[in-house]
């Protein structure tokens, strides 16, 4: 039953949303730090009042609108959306990792659709012209230094990197919604006192993930290997998504290293090694996750190879 809830802390939303706003417009890193209080402030004042909620969101929309960068404004739709998301996820009582990939999913294409249509309206440059103006860049300064020293500098390896990595913004979206994603359900839990209320808590080493990504992923393996073949557009999709593909299977794979690692009762100082190796030897972890999407050894250890 939705009930009346403190104007203090209406007021204290408002409050570290303008806040937020305002370090976005300055840093954009310390902006995000303030991301999960505000959506913590909202979600509980949505809980309790709905009518409460939109008058809240309403007053914030307003000088968010009037009075800070198009960013900030995007960040506030991304908050806003983000709000609806976890409460709709906390009344089906979903688990945590699964309440993660859909906020995860959420606030990547909202921010980089966001992104897309500011440069559709020509607000902000579109990734093609940064991409062509850095590589002017590069190659005048190249040019210079090689003018000045008499060396001979590969400008083509300069070009192709560029546009590697202009090719694969779209990806890193959805990488760095991951990072504020998972803060965000962190520190609710931290903030949130009765922890019955949050997401049914499932440990990282029970963390699986479907093995229909693993053949996706494979499919796009086999894929890259008709890159000359395939158009731009298409190319750049098969990038993206296996980057995105590939941490899904990164982090199923870490869950995995731990998994085996506690099923091994080893020393909580060697499962904290083993761990940090694993974080860092990505490629490693990458096989093993792919390897145990495709044959599910976590099932056989726990029914004893059956």
């Amino acid at each position: 039953m939705k009930q009346d809830i403190p104007y203090l802390k209406v007021v204290s939303a408002i409050a570290v949303s303008l806040i937020l706003f305002l370090l976005t417009d300055f840093t954009f890193i310390l902006g995000f730090l303030l991301v999960p209080f505000v959506i913590y402030l909202l979600l509980d004042i949505k809980f309790k009042s709905d009518r409460t909620f939109f008058i809240t969101v309403f007053i914030i929309w307003i000088p968010t609108l009037y009075g800070f960068s198009i960013l900030s404004f995007v960040m506030f739709i991304v908050i806003v959306c983000s709000v609806l998301l976890l409460e709709g996820t906390l009344k089906q009582r979903f688990t945590q990792e699964v309440t993660l990939t859909y906020l995860t999913f959420l606030m990547g294409i909202l921010s980089l659709s966001s992104v897309l249509i500011l440069q559709a309206f020509n607000v902000i440059p579109s990734f093609g012209h940064i991409e062509s103006r850095m590589i002017s860049f590069y190659t005048e300064q190249l040019n210079d230094v090689s003018s000045i020293t008499g060396q001979t500098f590969d400008t083509e390896m300069i070009i192709q990197s560029v546009k590697g990595f202009f090719t694969l913004i779209p990806s890193q979206f959805f990488v760095v919604s991951f990072v504020i994603a998972l803060y965000t359900v962190l520190m609710i839990r931290v903030l949130v006192t009765d922890k019955s209320q949050l997401w049914t808590y499932v440990p990282f080493s029970k963390w699986v993930f479907p093995r229909n990504i693993a053949y996706i992923y494979f499919g796009f393996m086999i894929l890259t290997l008709f890159q000359n073949t395939l158009g731009d557009a298409v190319y750049a999709i098969v990038m993206n998504s296996m980057v995105i593909l590939e941490w899904i299977i990164y982090i199923h794979g870490l869950a995995f290293v731990l998994y085996f690692l506690k099923h091994k009762e080893l020393n909580i100082v060697w499962i904290v090694l083993i761990m940090i190796v694993s974080v860092i030897l990505k490629p490693i972890t990458l096989f093993v996750g792919f390897i145990d999407m495709l044959f599910r050894f976590r099932r056989r250890i726990e029914t004893g190879g059956k």
